[in-house]
């Protein structure tokens, strides 16, 4: 279980290239086996650079040095212009992108208080910008508190939809219940001379 060179000698997997014929590759069936496969191709390698002369291998790795060098030193161009147009595609992104953020946190905040039409005429008045913390994130106070200024907190109404405590069933079910008119329903209701006076 050699690995196979240009020559068609055989690879670690059992397999061979184009050249030769092989057997399906099979795994090592014990530790030792695998420790064999290793020292043979380590074998084959230091073959390969056996007769250099001391120079040779000292000029090799002087010219795997400067490649090296070269290579680091094209990678940290390369990474530093990725960088770059990374930063400079974020801030684009940012500066399109959170004012429109922060005009989608004002539409949610005033939806059903304000009609869209008149939102959308107000907003294009607006620096949504304004509405953006130092980190860009959208700063909920003051949309609440612009949402507040435009259209006021409606107050609460309630409505009678249940029975009623004595047990006589629904009464005014769907009604909005405001106490004033209620009070006065029940004046009129019950002194009816007084009402028409």
């Amino acid at each position: 279980m050699a690995e196979q060179n240009d020559k068609g000698e055989q690879n670690d997997k059992g397999e061979q290239n184009d050249k030769g014929e092989g057997a399906p590759w099979t795994a090592p069936a014990s530790q030792a086996d695998l420790d064999r496969i290793v020292q043979d191709r380590l074998g084959r390698e230091r073959a390969k650079y056996d007769n250099l002369t001391p120079e040779q291998v000292t000029a090799l790795k002087t010219k795997a040095g400067q490649f090296d060098a070269l290579a680091a030193a094209s990678r940290t161009d390369q990474e530093r212009a990725v960088a770059e147009a990374e930063q400079r595609v974020r801030t684009e992104a940012e500066a399109r992108y959170r004012p429109q953020l922060a005009t989608a946190e004002i539409r949610a905040a005033a939806a059903g208080r304000v009609p869209a039409e008149q939102l959308t005429k107000a907003l294009d008045y607006v620096d949504t910008a304004k509405f953006l913390t130092a980190d860009g994130t959208v700063d909920a106070t003051k949309v609440k508190a612009f949402v507040d200024g435009i259209a006021p907190v409606p107050q609460q109404q309630t409505t009678r939809t249940g029975p009623s405590a004595f047990g006589l069933g629904s009464r005014g079910a769907g009604v909005k219940a405001n106490p004033a008119d209620a009070a006065a329903a029940q004046i009129a209701k019950r002194f009816p001379a007084r009402a028409k006076a």
